[in-house]
């Protein structure tokens, strides 16, 4: 007896132990067929399976991992479809998402799959009503029978995957509802400040250029496009008679412009998906010798977004046509460019910049 609880509690253990990993990894990732192959090869090896399998989208999408020593089949995909297809929609155990055979041999129509004799576990990834697909164990050792434990542990998993895809879906869809935000954000901009017209997307064209050749990560590709598109958001709140005016501006009104960059960071700052763009929106306009604004921050103190989006702002200004000037020529830009770097731009970035255009 004392044996064999010693066997049961070491199999929970590990039950327990594998749970635990899994439910970060699940937990952490945003929902990808290529996590998935890590989490059923974890799933493999932890219930010493001879192969596991994903199915998603009604057999579109399928993942299968063998343990290393199994003679793989000639359609393992062709074998994995009809494992789930004849799954009886009336079994009373797919209340709870899952259907077992113990013995391939004693279940019609599953010992026309393989010759050999074979158990399965199959879970339903399900949310709900909404359904995406199967996870299913086969092993070919039938001496043994999937234990309770083990199943709790696959439907812990399966309902945890579930709740990972319905959530990516409504990322995706709160995505695209801030990208069509965004695009309204800056036609509205744009609307206002006629002679600006085309400059948030072409810093975000240049800022995409920059970021590639200075290798930033994925996460500060994205922030820096966020920044670079939505910079002058914070332009909304100042009258057209200020933006387009064509000759020289009072204090008053020079003011109200510098008061763009801390306006369109107010703009935004409730929007949480935007929150690592909000450096580069409000300090794009900072010097790197200290005598920019709002907050007067000097070198590396400036963040990296505000101070890249600084030479992508200053470039497409001179270089394009405004109310009060004409734009000036590809070449002159870049000198003007030069004689302000380590002064008022990161004369490094501006480096970089150079050998871009």
């Amino acid at each position: 007896e004392l044996n064999k609880m010693t066997t049961e509690l070491s199999q929970s253990y590990e039950d327990i132990y594998l749970y635990g990993r899994l439910s970060s990894l699940i937990k952490t990732m945003h929902f990808s067929i290529h996590v998935l192959d890590d989490l059923i090869g974890e799933i493999l090896e932890a219930l010493h399976a001879d192969l596991v399998f994903v199915s998603l989208d009604n057999d579109k999408q399928m993942i299968i991992k063998f343990a290393p020593l199994f003679n793989r089949m000639a359609d393992s995909d062709g074998f994995a479809k009809c494992l789930t297809a004849m799954v009886p929609a009336d079994s009373p155990s797919m209340k709870e998402h899952y259907f077992i055979v113990n013995e391939s041999r004693l279940a019609p129509g599953y010992q026309e799959l393989h010759a050999d004799p074979y158990r399965t576990l199959l879970v339903a990834i399900q949310d709900g009503k909404k359904f995406y697909g199967w996870i299913g164990v086969v092993s070919f050792n039938v001496n043994h029978i999937f234990r309770r434990s083990e199943l709790r542990l696959i439907v812990s998993i399966a309902e945890q995957v579930s709740v990972v895809i319905t959530n990516t879906a409504l990322y995706n869809e709160m995505e695209r509802f801030i990208v069509d935000m965004v695009k309204s954000l800056v036609q509205a901009i744009e609307a206002k400040d006629t002679y600006t017209s085309g400059h948030s997307e072409r810093v975000g064209h240049y800022s995409m250029l920059l970021a590639e050749k200075m290798a930033l990560d994925k996460e500060q590709k994205t922030n820096l496009q966020w920044a670079a598109m939505l910079h002058d958001v914070g332009k909304i709140g100042i009258t057209e008679g200020i933006l387009n005016k064509p000759g020289p501006l009072t204090k008053d009104e020079y003011e109200q412009i510098k008061s763009h960059p801390t306006k369109g960071h107010a703009i935004l700052k409730p929007l949480a998906p935007l929150a690592g763009a909000l450096p580069g929106i409000l300090h794009h306009h900072e010097r790197y010798d200290g005598k920019g604004y709002p907050d007067g921050l000097n070198g590396e103190k400036i963040p990296l977004l505000g101070r890249i989006i600084a030479v992508l702002d200053t470039f497409d200004a001179i270089n394009s046509s405004r109310a009060y000037r004409k734009g000036i020529c590809l070449q002159k830009a870049m000198d003007i460019l030069k004689s302000v770097a380590g002064s008022q731009l990161d004369a490094r970035i501006v480096e970089i910049f150079t050998v871009i255009i």
